[in-house]
């Protein structure tokens, strides 16, 4: 863990950038399926506030994830430069 455990912060970035892309997909999917065709005079601001869950769940989801992808990045840093005091 002294030595190389900087690779676990990298790993979980990893794992939260693709939880990130994920959860943007799933929002993009989410806005397709609940937004009615062009031209049917409805903007997303005039849809009930339950069809707007989904892609509110996703945002929180991905503001999570890029927290957890600074953390990452942070640990990652961190625990290099005390692994480099020990070489």
């Amino acid at each position: 863990m002294k030595t190389k455990g900087y690779i676990g912060g990298y790993i979980i970035a990893g794992y939260a950038a693709l939880a990130l892309i994920v959860s943007r997909f799933a929002h993009f999917a989410f806005k397709k399926i609940l937004m009615p065709p062009e031209g049917f005079g409805v903007e997303f601001s005039e849809l009930p506030s339950q069809m707007k869950i989904p892609m509110y769940f996703t945002d929180l989801i991905s503001v999570i994830t890029i927290v957890f992808i600074i953390l990452g990045i942070g640990i990652g840093i961190y625990l290099k430069k005390k692994s480099d005091k020990y070489s």
